[in-house]
């Protein structure tokens, strides 16, 4: 099959394609909007549960693997989980063990001496080897300030960021969101409870991927199924195949002006791209002209009403074929700009067509530094 069939073809299969209805993305969180203390309060209703706050222990030891012999076995003697208590956030007992909570989703200001004071609270039930502090963040790039943990960095064996003792450092983006997709393994007997409590995880794990924290949910792609086909189609008919296919493809959608025929572009650039980086194969890569603005893979744009299009075709050894230089609707060359468009044809050999009502100048190119050479010249054309 050549890149004409294989184009044609692809304009088939998309035509006769029906994307998926996406999901409706709702979700009850993202409507209450939760703050800081909802979050913990959350995070203690799950672990009041205690095969949940098990495997929480259990993947809080496998992160910090030196603190595993302290932390474990989790015992089910003396479980208690208490919500803000004594301006805690969270408490977690266990057997003889203690495990302080600071919630920092929401990156609130560490107050004055305020994890010392909860070390010196847990002092009065629990022996400083079983006391266990974690600072729980956003994404990690908060860390605690040395005046509101000073003066109990030794009671729990910190040193410094690399020897922190018993002071755990975990995050939503990298721990939370780890643990309750993948870790989080627990048993409860067959009942309501259990359908409440999936919905509920799966209900808190979709907001914290959600814009109002972490801003990574990926909602449903409606063109999934297309994708798998396009590739298989792809590795049938090879890379070189689908590259021509799809320079076909995008010059159609650009004299078409089809939103359909662009999707289509897109859906193909995306396949064929993934299938040059696992061939490592390198394709276009932007040209960076000082005073053109990017807008898209294929067009610089600039106020003047004019136009550059990078006609490309993804390879890395032949990635600009073209330049095309034309004005917008309703915008015309100058005398002077004409002019000095003739002088540039003595360095920069062109030839003009006519499109849409417009003559446009095509300078055929080699490579990459000519392509950007003639993008310069044309900018000084049009700034004078």
């Amino acid at each position: 099959m050549n890149y004409q069939e294989f184009a044609e073809e692809l304009k088939r299969k998309f035509a006769a394609f029906e994307p998926r209805k996406a999901a409706m993305p709702f979700n009850v969180l993202d409507e209450m909007h939760a703050s800081e203390n909802a979050h913990t309060r959350i995070l203690a209703r799950l672990l009041q549960e205690p095969d949940v706050c098990k495997s929480f222990i259990e993947y809080v030891a496998a992160k910090r693997s030196d603190l595993a012999p302290a932390l474990l076995p989790y015992s089910e003697e003396n479980f208690s989980v208490t919500c803000q208590t004594g301006y805690v956030d969270i408490r977690i007992t266990y057997g003889d063990k203690l495990v302080i909570i600071e919630n920092k989703v929401k990156d609130a200001v560490d107050q004055d001496a305020q994890i010392d004071r909860y070390v010196q609270q847990g002092l009065f039930t629990n022996q400083a080897a079983n006391i266990f502090v974690i600072y729980l963040t956003k994404d990690g790039t908060k860390t605690v300030c040395d005046y509101s943990f000073k003066t109990t960095k030794g009671i729990l064996g910190y040193e410094n960021e690399q020897k922190p003792g018993r002071f755990i450092s975990l995050n939503y983006a990298q721990h939370i969101v780890d643990w309750l997709s993948n870790n989080l393994k627990f048993s409860i007997a067959e009942s309501k409870l259990q359908v409440y409590l999936q919905s509920g995880i799966l209900q808190y794990l979709h907001y914290l991927k959600g814009p109002e924290l972490l801003n990574c949910r990926k909602e449903e792609d409606p063109y999934r199924d297309l994708r798998d086909v396009f590739e298989k189609a792809v590795a049938k008919s090879g890379l070189d195949v689908a590259i021509d296919a799809l320079s076909v493809l995008y010059q159609e959608s650009l004299i078409t002006v089809d939103p359909e025929a662009e999707k289509l572009v897109e859906l193909t650039k995306d396949v064929v791209r993934q299938a040059a980086d696992e061939g490592n194969v390198e394709y276009w890569n932007e040209l960076e002209v000082e005073g053109w603005e990017t807008v898209s893979h294929s067009y610089w744009f600039r106020p003047s009403g004019f136009a550059v299009q990078l006609a490309e075709n993804f390879r890395g050894e032949h990635v600009v074929r073209s330049i095309e230089f034309f004005p917008n609707r309703g915008v015309s060359y100058s005398e002077e700009m004409l002019a000095k468009l003739q002088e540039l044809r003595k360095a920069h050999p062109f030839f003009t067509y006519w499109w849409n009502g417009r003559e446009v100048y095509k300078f055929p190119v080699a490579t990459r530094e000519e392509a950007a050479v003639v993008c310069k010249e044309l900018w000084m054309i049009q700034v004078g």
